[in-house]
């Protein structure tokens, strides 16, 4: 039986930094990435269907939790925005 189709792109079109996100994330997050899509589609703030997966830590301060499922949250893309803005 094949699997259902991914609806979530992971380099969603719009976004000038896909590129250079690309060239730094493995083939291994991009599938962690749809894992946890599927298993948390709604965004942890605003309930709204999920689109991003965001790093609680970020990768930069602590590059040990990169794939650490527990360091990880669905959010949609305007909250995605609030959580970086801040």
């Amino acid at each position: 039986m094949k699997p259902a189709p991914f609806r979530h792109d992971p380099w969603p079109k719009g976004v000038g930094h896909a590129s250079v996100k690309a060239s730094r994330l493995t083939g291994k997050w991009t599938t962690m990435r749809r894992i946890w899509l599927l298993s948390h589609p709604r965004c942890a703030r605003c309930s709204m269907p999920g689109e991003e997966v965001h790093h609680v830590e970020p990768r930069e301060s602590a590059p040990h939790r990169k794939y650490d499922w527990s360091n990880l949250q669905t959010l949609c893309r305007s909250c995605h925005r609030a959580v970086h803005a801040q």
